[in-house]
């Protein structure tokens, strides 16, 4: 009984120290040192994740998922252009281009590798040709997409420098470059392109678009012509004929050649724009008043029947039905494109106009100011 009253001091807190707090203590380091060593681990799995990874899940019997090649994005990207989706066509590119594709309306769209890396160096010239081509057609869809011939020129500059005796590799440069404003310095790299492969029909064709736009016309004329007699399929060969021959005044022949554009990929709809704008350039001076403007007004359907959503189509229509004196027709379909894009400035811009020929001046000045 005695032994059981007896107090015990090798037990007591003032014994262990924990009167004082040191218990609690040697706990915390205990912890603490628990804590370090999983922090740690962690570590090690995250700097060697890919070599961890594959060998976590064949334990488990899952497979992981593989990257994909470049040619696997390059395929991706080609499939999405001949469905006229641009913008995926992009991504897919860039990422067999080496590059980092950013989000649609940004700059840059498609990220570039450090010039000098390998990735470049050893860079398939027919990638990088593709993702500069789609940059520039998408940049044709929206005045705001022009951020994208920035992007498209600066590709131009690095698969040139890396490949110097490559005339696709000019040639894609030249285009590049008439796009971005840079026609006379485009001039050089389509003839750089030529010299090395006099039969590259798309180097005549980006050559003869440097001249447009460098106001040679008959020096665009015969490089278009050059372009379409070596390849008949090339869509920028007829496109780039079609320009010349508009602007040197033969007008049956570039509505034929932008006609025969629109049949190269049916899905890409900037084309039936440049044969709209034909057929509205045309307006008065064949048949009767609205025939030309009738014409346009099919081929902005056509690119409607494609992407029911195309806010330029539905714009591109709204001036166009403005042009004949149909303002509710024109109303409605340029509502249809400020509903769908309360962004996109032109259509506001018309709108206005529509208003303010229906005498509705207090929705002509909203839609303006919104403008």
């Amino acid at each position: 009984m005695a032994d059981n009253l007896r107090i015990r001091r090798d037990r007591s807190s003032l014994a262990d120290g924990s009167v004082f707090g040191r218990r609690r203590h040697r706990h915390l380091r205990w912890k603490f040192a628990l804590w370090a060593g999983a922090m740690a681990f962690i570590g090690l799995i995250v700097w060697q994740f890919n070599r961890v990874q594959p060998v976590v899940l064949a334990a488990v019997g899952i497979a992981p998922t593989a990257t994909p090649s470049n040619m696997t994005y390059a395929k991706r990207g080609y499939d999405a252009f001949l469905r006229g989706d641009l913008e995926t066509a992009i991504d897919n590119y860039c990422h067999a281009a080496q590059g980092n594709p950013n989000a649609p309306y940004q700059q840059p769209r498609c990220e570039l590798p450090n010039p000098q890396s390998s990735a470049i160096l050893k860079a398939n010239v027919d990638v990088l040709y593709e993702l500069i081509r789609v940059l520039v057609y998408r940049s044709y869809d929206d005045r705001r997409l022009g951020i994208y011939t920035k992007d498209a020129e600066a590709w131009g500059k690095i698969v040139t420098d890396a490949n110097p005796k490559n005339s696709r590799a000019h040639a894609i440069y030249a285009f590049a470059l008439t796009n971005n404003d840079h026609a006379e310095n485009a001039v050089p790299e389509g003839l750089s392109a030529l010299n090395l492969n006099a039969n590259d029909a798309e180097a005549h064709a980006y050559l003869s678009l440097a001249y447009y736009s460098s106001n040679r016309y008959a020096a665009a004329l015969t490089e278009g012509e050059q372009a379409v007699t070596l390849n008949g399929q090339s869509l920028d060969a007829h496109i780039a004929l079609g320009y010349a021959a508009w602007v040197n005044g033969r007008f049956s022949v570039a509505e034929d050649q932008l006609k025969l554009a629109t049949s190269i990929n049916p899905r890409l709809t900037y084309p039936y724009f440049l044969l709209a704008g034909f057929y509205v350039s045309r307006q008065g001076k064949v048949g009767d008043g609205n025939a030309m403007i009738d014409l346009a007004i099919a081929r902005y359907e056509q690119v409607l029947a494609i992407d029911k959503k195309n806010v330029k189509a539905h714009t591109r229509k709204c001036a166009a039905y403005f042009n004949m004196g149909s303002n509710d027709d024109a109303l409605a379909s340029c509502k249809s494109a400020t509903t769908l894009d309360p962004l996109y400035t032109e259509a506001w811009k018309w709108q206005g106009q529509v208003w303010y020929n229906k005498r509705d001046y207090e929705d002509a000045i909203k839609a303006f100011e919104t403008c």
